[in-house]
């Protein structure tokens, strides 16, 4: 075995024996909600697009979800939803999210 092997031996142990880390609870009610709709379709390459609605201050917001990827063969459908914390703007809700 060499070093370079024995190294990356453990560092994957290492990685993999690390405990999660959970978030904190967030303190309050929460100051939004928001939904996602999305569609993935793959062979070799994949793209990926749908949209949702932020719910904040009485209003509803559209958003828009996409990406592309590299690999895979099919396709899938993904709906979800939850809570937003700490919002005290809508504004500070844009921007690309990973």
């Amino acid at each position: 075995m060499t070093l370079k092997s024995a190294l990356s031996g453990l560092a994957a142990c290492v990685l993999l024996a690390s405990p999660a880390l959970a978030q904190e609870k967030p303190q309050g009610a929460p100051s939004a909600t928001v939904s996602i709709q999305q569609i993935q379709v793959a062979f070799i390459g994949s793209g990926a697009i749908g949209g949702g609605a932020l719910k904040y201050g009485g209003k509803s917001y559209p958003i828009t979800v996409a990406g592309l990827g590299v690999g895979g063969i099919g396709a899938s459908r993904l709906t979800a939803s939850g809570v937003v914390y700490g919002l005290t703007n809508r504004a500070d809700f844009a921007g690309a999210y990973v």
